[in-house]
């Protein structure tokens, strides 16, 4: 069993950057770091061919065309239970990710941290909450 964790996600990326994804996931998928992940699509989609919003959702990460802007995809929701370090994956998307996009983490202990993207880069950071 995982550790429990409940997302709010507020990703988007440009249509126009669909087969980038597609090669930067396949190439990560190809040579995780740390070693194969049990979870998620192991074999390479096809680029020119497959279905882009099947990518994401086997790692319960479902995709749309955003609804205000029908020049990017939009990162809808997350379904699932933390298996493994999905950190690693946004981190190796961030460069086709649009600036400003996030995604907020909820851990089942009471910790709260954020993925942001910033111009190609991926940065954690946890929450700092006081109550003086």
């Amino acid at each position: 069993m995982g550790y429990e964790v409940s997302r709010e996600m507020h990703v988007t990326f440009p249509k126009i950057k669909k087969i980038q994804f597609i090669e930067i996931f396949n190439k990560f998928m190809s040579n995780p770091p740390g070693g194969r992940f049990h979870w998620g699509q192991s074999g390479e989609f096809d680029p020119e061919e497959c279905y882009f919003t099947d990518i994401l959702e086997e790692w319960s990460y479902p995709i749309e065309e955003d609804k205000k802007d029908d020049t990017l995809f939009r990162v809808i929701d997350f379904e699932g239970c933390k298996e493994g370090d999905d950190a690693l994956l946004w981190e190796a998307l961030a460069p086709v990710i649009d600036s400003g996009s996030y995604i907020e983490n909820k851990g089942e202990d009471g910790a709260l941290w954020r993925w942001k993207f910033n111009d190609g880069d991926f940065e954690e950071k946890y929450a700092d909450i006081s109550w003086d």
